[in-house]
């Protein structure tokens, strides 16, 4: 949750120095009566994500939106679900650029408790794959910074697309890669990211220095 109006400069313990001075700014409009007291909720609960007043938050990937939201007098901003937003994170250039139709994600975690059969078939389809298309790669690539493709083998794989990689880390890693048996036009991807940062904590702090640049512009 983030509230303006309750939360005074000596509070923010940030070291990122953007956020400290934007807040010190607003406190500072709020005492000489220069700027009204706004108050946002910033949070991650589900149960407020589908609410028709809310804006679902990961400016990376839908700042137009959250800007829109901003500027219709929406108040309450929330963190999408982990998965979804690793997701977008990883791919959403792809959506962007028009070349996704449709799209479904699924989990180790959802694999593993269907059994160690099902384990076994996921093993096996990941063993085929093959080089990467060089203007996907800069597609996925090209929406922000966090984003990494990574080379389709063995080595490159094991070093640099596990949870240890992105551990504490807001890289999103992209691999295994390849053409499905359903026909070429379908694409499978194996994406991993840390569900603390980019999944959790990252959008909602990243959306509180958005509201505060908001309310100084303004």
């Amino acid at each position: 949750m983030g509230n303006i109006e309750s939360q005074p400069a000596t509070t923010v313990r940030r070291a990122d120095d953007g956020w400290s001075s934007r807040a010190a700014l607003v406190n500072a409009a709020c005492e000489r009566g220069a700027l009204k007291p706004v108050s946002y909720w910033i949070d991650a609960a589900s149960t407020l994500r589908m609410k028709d007043d809310a804006v679902i938050v990961l400016d990376p990937v839908n700042r137009k939106v959250i800007d829109e939201g901003l500027q219709q007098g929406i108040k309450d901003f929330v963190g999408g679900n982990r998965t979804v937003s690793l997701m977008l994170m990883a791919l959403g250039g792809l959506f962007e650029r028009g070349w996704v139709e449709w799209m479904s994600t699924m989990t180790y975690q959802a694999a593993s408790g269907a059994g160690a059969k099902h384990m076994r078939e996921l093993v096996r389809q990941m063993r085929t794959i093959g080089a990467i298309d060089p203007v996907l790669q800069s597609d996925i690539e090209g929406q922000h910074r966090w984003v990494k493709v990574v080379e389709n083998s063995k080595d490159a794989t094991l070093r640099e697309l596990s949870p240890a990689a992105v551990f504490g880390t807001l890289t999103v890693p992209v691999g295994r890669i390849r053409k499905m048996h359903l026909g070429p036009e379908y694409l499978t991807a194996f994406t991993v990211g840390d569900q603390l940062l980019w999944g959790a904590a990252e959008p909602v702090r990243r959306m509180l220095q958005i509201a505060l640049g908001h309310e100084l512009k303004d």
